[in-house]
């Protein structure tokens, strides 16, 4: 999506195929990290390559807890995660249809806070997020593509003792750009994204979640990527 909010047509891959692994560990109750790591396959007519994804780190806290006996207690988590650079940028592909270009190629570090009403049927909470990247030489250039704020509003309601469904909505936007400390006229970026997700309780340490969201489509875009999704994820928990 351009400047303007029209949908353009940018060279590059036309499907991503994703594979994360993701671990996480509780210090306390309250306190857990987690770290991630994708896999990806970029495709375009035909034509496909592979390559490990950005790597990240992430830590919560759990501000407030839920009670049974206040139901109208809020989950409220503080969390900080780092985005660390693995895989090549757009401005580092070597191929003209960009298909070996996997990351954003600059580091970002992320701080939030998070709340959500859970314990009635009918569930919501809303979560902001502060994006900081770091500035980065790529190419010939350097780069700074802007801090950001993010900001998700959920609304779902439970299926069962087991399930639930949720939908809702996520804000993302960014100021301009900066290339070798100059900024860019009309470079900042607003995207936004529908989602729906369904969890089904398979065990009681075992969760499957089917999600599937639409970027690019509601509201005001610019300067962004528009995109379909849908994600199939298996979440797991042990002593």
């Amino acid at each position: 999506v351009d400047p303007n909010g029209k949908f353009g047509t940018e060279s590059g891959p036309s499907a991503r195929d994703t594979l994360t692994l993701a671990v996480a560990k509780a210090v306390r109750s309250d306190l857990f990290f987690s770290w991630t790591m994708p896999f990806m396959q970029n495709r375009l007519s035909g034509s496909s390559l592979r390559s490990v994804g950005d790597p990240m780190a992430a830590l919560r806290w759990s501000w407030l807890l839920p009670e049974f006996s206040e139901p109208w207690r809020p989950q409220v988590q503080v969390m900080a995660s780092h985005k660390f650079v693995q895989s090549r940028s757009l401005q580092e592909s070597r191929r003209p249809d960009l298909l070996d270009a996997f990351g954003t190629g600059v580091p970002e570090t992320k701080v939030g806070v998070d709340a959500f009403w859970g314990m009635h049927q009918v569930k919501g909470g809303f979560a902001m997020a502060m994006l900081f990247p770091e500035e980065r030489a790529l190419g010939r250039a350097v780069i700074f593509p802007g801090n950001g704020l993010r900001t998700t509003f959920t609304l779902g309601h439970a299926l069962g003792e087991k399930s639930k469904i949720l939908t809702g909505l996520v804000r993302e936007t960014r100021q301009q750009r900066r290339t070798d400390g100059q900024l860019i006229a009309g470079s900042e970026s607003v995207s936004h994204s529908g989602f729906i997700t369904l969890d089904v309780s398979l065990f009681d340490s075992s969760t499957l979640r089917l999600s599937f969201s639409d970027r690019g489509r509601l509201f005001e875009n610019k300067n962004m990527i528009a995109s379909q999704a849908f994600s199939a994820a298996l979440l797991t928990t042990w002593e």
